[in-house]
């Protein structure tokens, strides 16, 4: 009787230990001069881990957030996602999609953003689901937006925030940049 064909390759792939390791990354104006540094750090990371290895196991994510466009329709988007996860796994795509971000040619209304829209959107939009593994990395100068806010599109505040990441599973890191 003929050898059938073995789906072991493939199963071992998938059941392979994989992180997914996400940026929420603010795209104001005044982040313009941050953000190609930003952009940098996230090809380092993923050179290192291209040399040691491990880029198999890591997929990446790319979300930017600004504000409200209802208050700046220049603005153009409140938050959007550059690179879901299953896209990271192709470095190709990854780094085309990082190298579309660019920030706001406009200013915002004030100097808070909404940076709980940016994490929400990574929350709820990434396919975190065959991830061992799951970080979210906000890159932000500014506050965000509390619930109170007229401006805050999430009407959440940093414990619900918390609350929902940790029901995904998800850890949260902030890089708050001093601007």
């Amino acid at each position: 009787e003929p050898a059938k064909p073995s789906a072991a390759p493939q199963a071992a792939e998938d059941s392979a230990y994989r992180a997914g390791l996400v940026f929420a990354i603010d795209a104001t104006l005044s982040m313009d001069p941050y953000i190609a540094r930003t952009r940098e750090a996230v090809m380092k990371i993923y050179d290192a881990l291209g040399d040691a290895g491990l880029l198999g196991n890591v997929n990446f994510g790319l979300v930017a957030f600004r504000d409200l466009p209802q208050a700046v329709p220049e603005l153009e988007y409140l938050a959007r996602t550059y690179v879901d996860l299953d896209q990271g796994r192709n470095p190709g795509t990854f780094v085309a999609n990082v190298n579309d971000l660019s920030a706001a040619k406009v200013s915002s209304k004030d100097f808070i953003e909404d940076a709980f829209a940016g994490v929400k959107k990574a929350l709820d939009d990434m396919d975190w689901s065959t991830h061992a593994a799951r970080y979210l990395v906000l890159v932000t100068d500014a506050g965000p937006r509390l619930p109170d806010d007229p401006l805050s599109s999430t009407g959440l505040d940093a414990q619900a925030l918390r609350q929902l990441a940790r029901e995904k599973g998800v850890a949260i890191f902030v890089l708050h940049l001093l601007t």
